[in-house]
Parts: C-alpha cells; sequence; structure tokens
C-alpha cells in the first residue's frame, strides 16, 4: 500500500519520468498554483480536505530520501513543497501570497491549468495543456463506458469505498447525457452536454462536479493511450450564477430542530417504535461533537469508550466490517459534552448499555440518517430554509467554535482535520483529549 502511494504522488509531480526538465516541472507545478489560487477549495481537494496536502508533503519529502533522482527532480520536489504549503496557507489563513509568488516566479507563455483533484488522486496525466481552439472531429479510439471500465477497474484498489462509488455514481450519470456518436475529444460535443445538463435543471454545482470526473476520465485515457489529442474539457466549468454554498446552521435554526426532532421522540416513545430514541441520540451526538453522518451511522456500542481521566468520548475507526473513514486524519476521539444542547451523559450511556454488541449503534445508514433528517425534520422545522442539509450541523460547530475563539488545532482535531495529529503528538492523547474537551465546552455552553 505505501509503495502504491508514493509512486502515486511520484507519477502525479511527475517525478516518474527521469528524462523531465526542470522547466517542465516548473510549468506542471505552476498549473497546480493556478488552481489552487482560483478554484474554490471544494474544486480541488474534492472532500479530500487539506490533509491530502499533508500526505502529499509527507510523500515527496520520503521520495527526495530515498529514491534516485535526477537534479532537476530534487529541485521539483523542493518547488512542489513551496507550492502545497503555499495551498495550505491559503486554505487555512486566507493567505494567498505564497501562490501568487510561485505564479509570478515561474512564467510561461500559456496557462496549463489541470485540475489539482485528479493531480492528487493520481489521475492527471502528462497533458495539461488548455485546449485553445477546435479541432476536426475525429473518432476516438474507445468508448466514454470502456474508458469508465478500464478507470474504476484500477481505482477499485486505491480509493476508499465511499470515494469509489462516488466516482462510478458521477461518471454513470456523465454517460446519460452522452450520445452513441459522440466524439470524446471535440469541445464543442462536451459543450454540448453540459447544455444538455443545464437543461435538465442540474444544479451548477453538481454539473461542475460531474465535469471534473469527466475530465478525469479523460485525462486517464489520454495517458494510457486510449485517447489522442488535448483533453477539451479544460475550462469548461461554470463560473457564473453558481448556487450557493451549502451554510451552516444559525442557532435559532438549530433549536427549532431539536424542537422538531424531540417532539418525534415523545410522540412515540410508548410505543414500539424504538428507531426515534435512536435517531434523536445520532442527532444529539452529531450537533455536540460535529462528526459527519456516515461518522456517526459507523458507531457501535464498542465505540463508546471512558479514558483513565473519565472522559467519555466517540471513537471515529474503521475497525469492523463496512466501516470506512475519510482519510487517515478523521480517525479520532472526541469528548462528549454532557448538557449540551440536550445532551444528557448519563443517559445516554445507559441507552447504549441497551443496544446490542454487534452492528451500527443507531442502527442506520447513512442514507438513511440523512434522509429522514433532511425529508422530515428539515421540512417540518425550517419549511422555507435554504442551502441546508444534514451536514449543516459539521458546520454550525465549526463556525461556533470560531465564534467562541477556540484554538485552529483543537478545532481540527474535533472535527477530524489534518492538524489532529498535531494534537495528539504535541501533547499526548490523555492531555489532547481534555484539550478538546475543554473547547467543546467553550463552544457548546453559555
Amino acid at each position: 500500500m505505501r509503495q502504491r502511494e508514493l509512486a502515486a504522488t511520484a507519477k502525479a509531480f511527475m517525478l516518474d519520468k527521469p528524462e523531465v526538465s526542470l522547466q517542465e516541472l516548473k510549468e506542471h507545478l505552476r498549473s497546480m498554483a493556478e488552481q489552487f489560487l482560483t478554484d474554490a477549495s471544494d474544486d480541488y481537494w474534492n472532500g479530500l480536505e487539506v490533509a491530502t496536502l499533508v500526505d502529499e508533503k509527507s510523500n515527496l519529502k520520503e521520495l527526495a530520501a530515498t529514491q534516485a533522482l535526477s537534479l532537476d527532480q530534487q529541485k521539483g520536489i523542493r518547488l512542489a513543497l513551496e507550492v502545497l504549503t503555499a495551498a495550505q496557507q491559503r486554505v487555512d489563513t486566507g493567505d494567498t501570497s505564497g501562490l501568487l509568488a510561485v505564479i509570478d516566479n515561474n512564467p510561461i507563455n500559456h496557462s496549463t491549468i489541470s485540475d489539482a483533484t485528479s493531480i492528487l488522486s493520481n489521475e492527471q496525466g502528462d497533458r495539461p495543456e488548455v485546449f485553445t481552439q477546435e479541432r476536426q472531429p475525429e473518432a476516438a479510439i474507445c468508448s466514454f463506458s470502456e474508458l469508465v471500465s478500464s478507470l474504476l477497474a484500477e481505482k477499485v484498489q486505491t480509493l476508499k469505498s465511499s470515494s469509489y462509488k462516488d466516482l462510478s455514481s458521477s461518471l454513470n450519470t456523465v454517460s446519460r447525457f452522452l450520445t452513441s456518436s459522440m466524439d470524446l475529444m471535440s469541445r464543442s460535443e462536451w459543450l454540448a452536454v453540459r447544455d444538455a445538463m443545464l437543461a435538465a435543471e442540474v444544479r451548477p454545482s453538481t454539473i461542475n462536479k460531474l465535469l471534473t470526473k469527466a475530465k478525469m476520465c479523460l485525462d486517464y485515457g489520454l495517458m494510457n493511450g486510449q485517447l489522442e489529442g488535448r483533453n477539451p474539457i479544460e475550462r469548461l466549468k461554470l463560473t457564473k450564477d453558481i448556487d450557493s454554498k451549502r451554510r451552516a446552521f444559525t442557532d435559532e435554526e438549530l433549536g427549532r430542530l431539536l424542537v422538531r426532532v424531540e417532539a418525534e421522540y415523545q410522540f412515540t416513545r410508548h410505543t414500539a417504535h424504538t428507531t426515534s430514541e435512536a435517531r434523536r441520540w445520532a442527532t444529539l451526538v452529531s450537533v455536540v461533537t460535529g462528526a459527519r453522518s456516515a461518522e456517526v451511522c459507523h458507531l457501535t456500542k464498542r465505540d463508546i469508550v471512558t479514558l483513565d481521566n473519565g472522559a467519555v468520548c466517540i471513537d471515529i475507526n474503521e475497525n469492523g466490517d463496512g466501516k470506512s473513514v475519510k482519510n487517515k486524519h478523521s480517525v479520532r476521539l472526541v469528548p462528549l459534552t454532557s448538557g449540551a444542547y440536550g445532551f444528557d451523559l448519563k443517559s445516554f450511556q445507559q441507552w447504549v448499555d441497551q443496544q446490542p454488541e454487534e452492528g451500527p449503534l443507531f442502527g442506520m445508514t447513512p442514507s438513511a440518517y440523512s434522509s429522514w433528517f433532511n425529508s422530515r425534520v428539515l421540512t417540518e422545522a425550517l419549511p422555507d430554509a435554504d442551502n441546508v442539509s444534514l451536514h449543516s450541523l459539521r458546520h454550525w460547530l465549526a463556525t461556533r467554535m470560531k465564534e467562541r475563539g477556540v484554538n485552529l488545532v483543537d478545532a481540527q482535531g474535533i472535527l477530524g482535520h489534518s492538524s489532529q495529529s498535531i494534537t495528539f503528538d504535541l501533547y499526548g492523547k490523555g492531555h489532547a483529549v481534555g484539550r478538546l474537551a475543554d473547547a467543546l465546552k467553550v463552544s457548546l455552553c453559555d
């Protein structure tokens, strides 16, 4: 597994090509810097979060220390580390000066912007040119369905199950908008595909996601020689009238949601419908921990742990059938804050004790949890609210921690971002959990 990760990083940064020149490496890195600077962060790390950049930096340093590389490649690694550090600065602090410096210090005659999500995920080939003029149609070497099959066959071994399913679903959706005789390398035909998606009232942000996946697939075909030419999906994303991003709940909205959840529980508590109590606890755990819906649904009875210092936490891990996490930084302990927003720790522990030893603690899949919350709780409690969903609970806690002045390292440790490992390394597990517990009390308790 580790060797595959290093090989993927080497390919992404053109370190698998012994003959590569420093100028080629600079152009490739400049294209990455432009993408990191101009795209919304969701576009380039695609849900993988900034931890991906941290992982890539670690891999690059290991390659520099262990592999036989040319002088130009070693210089390229140094520059690549600067690009990734600058990208982190933009994400963490809004400071874009590092990326601007990279771009200004590496001028080239034309933009070579490529999709940075593809770069970091080993989807990027070695042909990152912008499509500058319409080419004469020529038959593609293979069909889109053949490309999809080849790509998925390779990625099934390297992607997390959730990421693989998302990629497969997205590419299948794209396929429904393609004609049987489509020239995959024609920009005008891809423009027609984009227009067809708009006509079908697909959300603009979803269209951009689908185009990103389609571009990834074509990059794969170009890299493997299944296609010839330049990728026609460069710069095809919609840039105007993009629907607004999902937002956090306000405190008032959160209160109304919890009233609705409690009302359902009270209405059914004396009946045989025990699912309402599980849903109530799942919602409260989501509120007081900021855990992702899948992380909450994958918890088992064994994942409610009490540490030596008495702290009770949820243990987010991938130990067990069907459990997975977004990345290695998602594995974490998050303390439970008793008394916050109706969450009574003693009552929760008593309920947990009554649950089966095996299987999901709350008895729900992530899709079932989201469906119940979004279609019943949300629509009844907040019928006029826009751009919110179950995931907005996580956004709410993130916003709350920022407003209450919680240290960034501790906030990221709670949410499962890259700095969590720093927290544990600096302070040790017990002390770190104590810090996180204090941060949550500051955020959740008035």
